[in-house]
């Protein structure tokens, strides 16, 4: 009882809109006050969920993500794709989704996307004379692949949750991926031939131009393979990737020279924030889940799940995206797993459901919350450094969230899309 009580004092400072970190904090410590658990499990606990040394990889894939928008490298990556796929109808909003697509191997945040690259993606669309609003909606729904093809945050601190393999998680992204960036092209495309989006279309680049834009921005285009071929061969771990991948870019930045000694002072500095949120976020999510567990509350719950989907996997599958959607219309998404995730996974083993694919699943679903109001993170990012209003936005972001929708019925329902490539790398 005490567990669910933990749970519903959590929310109801969340409703308040006190920090989340500091909600999980401060309800786990009036948990174990009123069921006289020890107060040293507090400290025992954020200790023990910092520990994990593949939590190293989180500064650095930060890092790298930074040091790529302080380098100029985002700016060749989407001068590389407005001469591959500007000219289609739609235009730069396709580039702005290919380009998304690349940047996601380097950055392992969402956020580092819209905040880094997207401005860019903004400003070339809105001086082309491209409607503002579905550029900053586009923009937002892009950044969705961030975090789902390798290098991702959530997915490394899934598979520390989940004790799965954290290459095969990075790994099982890279096609769902692929999928959501398909499904958000073709809407565009649908968008602009019903007149819902005014896009005009850029000329055709010549060859010559395609290979010019290609050699300039080559270095830059060839950080995700470095920070993603160290782990898949088995030569590095994922944290020494972000290590290796975090000097490479500041190489590259200075070997462009757009890269200074100050951008990289900067770079380090705007790092620090991320990192700390996300770090405390984690401590604070590991007391709230100790006490949680103790207290039976994910046994209690699997109960219930399993008499509503009377043991069926699909059924369990559509209430997780259920679930994961609602919560992400109100809560940060990586918060909402770190907190829900030990209540879940649990439950893998019963419906034979793969823990890689679910993580897959998971983190999607969480990402998409990016997009959703009231509270979607990158609605609120992009109307704080752009002049769009939060309504424009929201009025057309909505035909892209069902794109977003399907891809993940899509990868949801045919686990081979995320097993595949780890499968096949790695082993199953």
């Amino acid at each position: 009882m005490i567990g669910f009580f933990t749970l519903g004092f959590f929310l109801f400072l969340m409703i308040l809109r006190a920090p989340i970190g500091l909600s999980m904090g401060a309800a786990a410590l009036v948990g174990l006050m009123l069921v006289d658990y020890p107060l040293q499990m507090i400290p025992a606990q954020v200790v023990s969920a910092v520990q994990a040394t593949e939590l190293l990889a989180v500064p650095f894939f930060i890092l790298v993500g930074n040091i790529a928008n302080a380098g100029g490298l985002t700016t060749r990556i989407f001068d590389f794709a407005a001469t591959l796929v500007g000219h289609w109808r739609g235009g730069l909003a396709h580039v702005n989704v290919l380009a998304s697509m690349i940047f996601a191997g380097m950055s392992g945040a969402g956020v580092a996307d819209i905040a880094g690259l997207g401005i860019i993606e903004m400003k070339a669309m809105t001086d082309r004379g491209y409607e503002k609003a579905y550029s900053a909606a586009i923009t937002i729904s892009s950044a969705v692949i961030g975090p789902i093809i390798p290098p991702s945050i959530p997915m490394v601190i899934y598979a520390i949750i989940a004790d799965a393999s954290v290459g095969r998680v990075l790994l099982a992204g890279a096609l769902p991926g692929v999928v959501i960036g398909i499904l958000l092209m073709i809407m565009t495309r649908i968008l602009v031939g019903i007149g819902w989006a005014q896009l005009p279309t850029e000329p055709r680049a010549p060859l010559r131009e395609v290979g010019r834009t290609f050699a300039i921005g080559f270095w830059a285009l060839l950080t995700p393979l470095v920070l993603l071929s160290g782990f898949v061969m088995g030569v590095v771990t994922p944290s020494e990737a972000g290590v290796l991948a975090s000097v490479y870019a500041i190489i590259v930045g200075f070997i462009y020279r757009t890269l200074t000694i100050r951008k990289l002072i900067d770079a380090l500095k705007g790092s620090l924030i991320p990192i700390s949120q996300i770090m405390f976020l984690i401590a604070m999510a590991g007391a709230m889940r100790w006490l949680i567990a103790a207290e039976r509350v994910p046994i209690t719950i699997g109960e219930w799940v399993l008499a509503i989907s009377a043991g069926k996997p699909y059924v369990f599958l559509l209430m997780i995206n259920a679930f994961y959607l609602i919560m992400g219309c109100f809560m940060h998404g990586l918060s909402t797993l770190i907190i829900t995730l030990p209540i879940f996974l649990p439950l893998l083993e019963t419906f034979q459901i793969d823990p890689v694919h679910f993580g897959v699943i998971t983190v999607f679903n969480a990402m998409i919350g990016m997009c959703t109001p009231p509270v979607g993170m990158g609605l609120f990012i992009i109307t704080s450094v752009t002049d769009v209003r939060y309504d424009e936005v929201t009025r057309k972001i909505y035909p892209l969230v069902g794109a977003l929708l399907l891809a993940l019925l899509i990868v949801t329902y045919v686990p081979a899309i995320s097993l595949w490539l780890p499968n096949l790398l790695m082993g199953k």
